[in-house]
């Protein structure tokens, strides 16, 4: 479905993407980056799921965290229904799971697809919602180059306004541009990445990527140089490099511009 975006908003995403790709190599970080981009752009309660491969029986939530909620207990929620493979149980499911596999990804906004006396009935609402009166829903998944997929909702609460057009056509074109780049130019969290070091390597990562030998790391760090070495070798271990050349390879290959998609 072709959905018109206005300028502004189209910008404002891939202004948020590239700032993402800032942060490729930090699972983490630049999920988490995403999710607050997307909340202030269309607002709402954040969750975000990354799958590195599709199940067996569709998509099932992978990756996944809960972004800028203050109550805990909403926290919780979306953690248990990721763990309870949430996708599932969605009244959607079936118009939104042909769309996936058709068109290679979805944004949706769930009042427009399912009755609320239909979404009342359901064991989503059951289980997971109705005690937090979250109402309305604005979700989308796509389909990523290497197989897996990825997936942004906000949730509005029954006080709260409904989800617009707008607010639809900025998730689809956000979607299409995470998916491109997932398990390439955006890292996930089962990939090799800042998130797998240590802090200390973590610094020491950041001085190899400036062309610091074991010597200056050593110096810069206060540490001795053979552990410095250490360090050195867990971080090439980590990105599966043997060498400051390949280290530095890895991470301009990784990092290089994507195409701009098409809107």
């Amino acid at each position: 479905m072709k959905r018109s975006i206005s300028i502004q908003d189209a910008a404002s995403c891939i202004r948020l993407i590239e700032e993402c790709g800032e942060l490729w190599a930090d699972a983490p970080a630049w999920q988490q980056h995403l999710a607050d981009g997307f909340e202030r752009l269309v607002g709402g309660s954040m969750s975000l799921f990354v799958m590195p491969q599709l199940g067996p029986q569709g998509p099932e939530m992978g990756e996944g965290g809960t972004s800028r909620n203050s109550d805990p207990e909403l926290v919780r929620m979306f953690e248990d229904y990721r763990q309870a493979g949430g996708l599932k149980l969605l009244p959607e499911l079936p118009v939104i799971a042909p769309m996936l596999e058709r068109d290679g990804g979805f944004a949706y906004r769930q009042s427009s697809l399912v009755s609320r006396a239909d979404y009342y009935r359901s064991e989503l609402y059951d289980r997971f919602m109705a005690r937090h009166r979250l109402e309305d829903f604005l979700s989308s998944a796509q389909l990523c180059p290497g197989g897996g997929v990825v997936g942004l909702s906000l949730h509005r609460h029954r006080h709260e306004t409904v989800f617009s057009e707008r607010d639809e056509a900025v998730a689809a074109l956000l979607i299409r541009l995470v998916g491109e780049r997932v398990g390439f130019r955006l890292s996930t969290r089962q990939q090799a990445g800042r998130h797998r070091l240590t802090p200390r390597q973590q610094q020491v990562l950041d001085l190899l990527l400036e062309g610091a030998s074991d010597k200056e790391i050593a110096t810069s760090l206060r540490i001795s140089q053979a552990t410095a070495h250490e360090h050195v070798v867990a971080v090439f271990r980590c990105f599966g490099v043997r060498s400051r050349p390949k280290l530095l390879g890895y991470f301009i290959r990784r990092s290089s511009r994507s195409p701009v998609t098409q809107y």
